[in-house]
């Protein structure tokens, strides 16, 4: 097998091999889009919600994810490509407002207020 090595911007920090690894949704905030995975070894990464494929993770969920350098953090990890969350399914929100020329807009649901964009709708 080989190993695949993820390119830093500063080059001060060393890459550190991609690697799949597994852990549980310890938080994660939808209104604000990121959250925090303990993986098997209790270290925590950061992850934000474009950073997840499938469903947004509940708290508890068992996650799969890659660990990579902190673009934004020096010396700190976060992580990418995460997978294994259960939220979602029926819900419903009332639209708060929608502006269809943007193609974006915000749902209110459960007293929170979420952006929606186009693309997330489906039929």
């Amino acid at each position: 097998s080989s190993t695949i090595l993820i390119l830093c911007r500063d080059k001060a920090r060393q890459p550190i091999p991609a690697m799949t690894t597994s852990g549980t949704c310890k938080s994660f905030n939808l209104s604000k889009g990121f959250g925090f995975i303990a993986d098997t070894e209790g270290k925590e990464h950061f992850f934000h919600k474009n950073d997840v494929t499938g469903k947004q993770p509940n708290v508890g969920d068992q996650l799969t994810f890659t660990v990579e350098n902190s673009a934004n953090k020096p010396g700190q990890t976060c992580a990418k490509n995460v997978t294994g969350g259960t939220m979602g399914g029926d819900l419903e929100g009332e639209c708060k407002w929608y502006d269809e020329t943007k193609g974006y807009g915000f749902i209110n649901y459960q007293g929170e207020s979420y952006f929606m964009h186009v693309t997330n709708i489906k039929d």
